[in-house]
């Protein structure tokens, strides 16, 4: 055999084994591997979804006159004229803010509070609620009103307001603005101002006679502050009205 021929035949037979050596090498080194991973109990391998489950996707709101948190598909509405009046003075000029409203992508409008002109002051409760935390002399306070209302009325009668007693139900914490609620099903029951430690709710009839701190309108160039707080009707989700708790606590005034 020609000696060049014979080298040739070494040369190939050298590289083969020596391939043959690094494929077995590669074969055990990535087995060992294997073993180490699966004998690490600390070692957790996740794969990332799309999504949580169970989250809420939410976007940022930036508005004219609040910034808030919105879960995907809703909507915040906010009114700077007359159309976002609840109600209003013949040939009033408004501006400001008149109305902030909530939609869901459910049902539609669910909340809203509106700007109030022409409807006066807060007026005596015919019913009174109280809570657990709810002051004793407030609810004193408003069954003396009553009497004294009953007793100026001719000829004079005497009222005995009814009082409800909230204190066995559950309840979810609300805030919007200054003032601190707590939602029962589709009811909010908002607290008086400068209650303190306690939770002293208003008048249901008060309700449309609200005032927020630092939320005012203006008709005719002239400041008001009545609001009234509201839903729109009364057979939203479960799932619904906790959303609307998670977009009340998260408004804030600009």
């Amino acid at each position: 055999m020609a000696p060049k021929k014979k080298i040739l035949i070494i040369v190939s037979t050298l590289i083969i084994t020596l391939l043959v050596i690094l494929g077995a090498l590669f074969i055990f080194l990535n087995n060992s591997k294997q073993i180490e991973l699966s004998g690490n109990s600390d070692l957790t391998i996740s794969t990332p979804t799309s999504e949580p489950i169970n989250s809420v996707s939410e976007q940022n709101y930036f508005g004219k006159f609040i910034n808030s948190y919105l879960p995907d598909g809703w909507k915040i509405i906010e009114y700077s004229d007359e159309n976002g009046m609840g109600s209003r003075t013949l040939g009033g000029k408004y501006s400001g803010f008149t109305r902030l409203q909530i939609d869901s992508p459910i049902t539609g409008s669910i909340y809203s509070i509106a700007g109030q002109d022409g409807v006066g002051g807060a007026t005596s409760c015919s019913t009174i609620y109280k809570f657990n935390d709810t002051d004793p002399n407030y609810i004193k306070h408003l069954e003396d009103i009553i009497k004294e209302l009953g007793a100026m009325e001719d000829p004079p009668r005497t009222v005995t307001p009814e009082v409800i007693d909230l204190g066995n139900k559950s309840y979810s914490q609300v805030k919007l603005f200054n003032r601190s609620g707590r939602r029962i099903d589709n009811i909010i029951y908002w607290n008086e101002l400068n209650s303190g430690n306690y939770f002293n709710p208003i008048c249901p009839q008060n309700v449309s006679r609200m005032k927020f701190e630092n939320v005012f309108f203006y008709n005719n160039g002239s400041k008001q502050d009545l609001y009234s707080a509201s839903f729109f009707r009364g057979d939203y989700t479960s799932d619904e009205l906790e959303q609307l708790d998670l977009i009340l606590n998260s408004i804030v005034l600009k």
